[in-house]
């Protein structure tokens, strides 16, 4: 069988099958490749939305079709022993599986990097721009940490008591989509103008900018702190 090639001996097998069995193989190949892509693409590139979304649903219904076609010829069991199993297809599947692993190893790594997260004084330091912690918190907190989100260009100050209270601060350079304008207009420290209101959980929020920045406060906990408590944390922050 030496004389033939590995596609060619795949023709002695199947004889008027071929064209089928062809069919099969290459859509299965497509199918490996196609996943491994959208791994890649979902961990590397940001599209807004998860493109599994978009790919299990076809993958399934063309996987089913696809199996039952094999199945139906036994192709498995009567490709045991080819060449075409050892040199095309053993070598193919071992590549299409460690493309995926090392898509999903260094996703990993990339996301624990961007959501690396930072003491309160560091992550002031490396946003970049001139932002003051508040001094007063209403609370004392069991955990504290910055975030930089690189995408947003964003800093978010975080301030948690166990997992009944949370202080999260955000500051940006740029308006952000967030940023409401609807609440009730408040006057801060250094003639500045808020804007508060609550969530429809209770939980209080205020919004405003200073300096070229715009600052989102929000307090969720379930037991939500009064208006002049929220402007204490605000006005400690100069």
């Amino acid at each position: 069988m030496n004389e033939f090639c590995a596609w060619e001996e795949l023709k002695q097998r199947f004889g008027p099958d071929i064209k089928l069995v062809n069919r099969i193989i290459i859509i299965d190949y497509v199918f490996m490749f196609s996943f491994s892509l959208a791994v890649f693409i979902n961990y590397f590139f940001s599209l807004g939305f998860s493109l599994y979304y978009l790919y299990i649903p076809f993958f399934t219904i063309a996987s089913v079709i696809n199996r039952y076609s094999e199945k139906k010829l036994n192709l498995k069991e009567r490709l045991k022993g080819s060449q075409f199993k050892k040199r095309v297809d053993t070598p193919l599947r071992v590549i299409f599986l460690l493309f995926l692993l090392t898509s999903i190893v260094l996703g990993f790594l990339k996301e624990s990097e961007e959501f690396k997260t930072q003491t309160i004084h560091e992550a002031i330091q490396d946003f970049g721009y001139e932002t003051i912690s508040p001094t007063y918190i209403p609370f004392k907190p069991t955990k504290e940490y910055g975030w930089i989100d690189k995408e947003l260009d964003q800093l978010q100050l975080s301030y948690q008591k166990r997992i009944s209270t949370e202080l999260v601060i955000y500051v940006a350079p740029q308006k952000p989509e967030y940023f409401n304008e609807n609440g009730k207009k408040i006057h801060l420290f250094e003639n500045s103008i808020g804007f508060y209101s609550v969530s429809e959980g209770g939980d209080p929020r205020i919004d405003w900018e200073r300096d070229g920045l715009y600052y989102s406060l929000e307090y969720v906990s379930q037991d939500p702190p009064t208006k002049s408590e929220i402007l204490k944390i605000v006005n400690s922050m100069k």
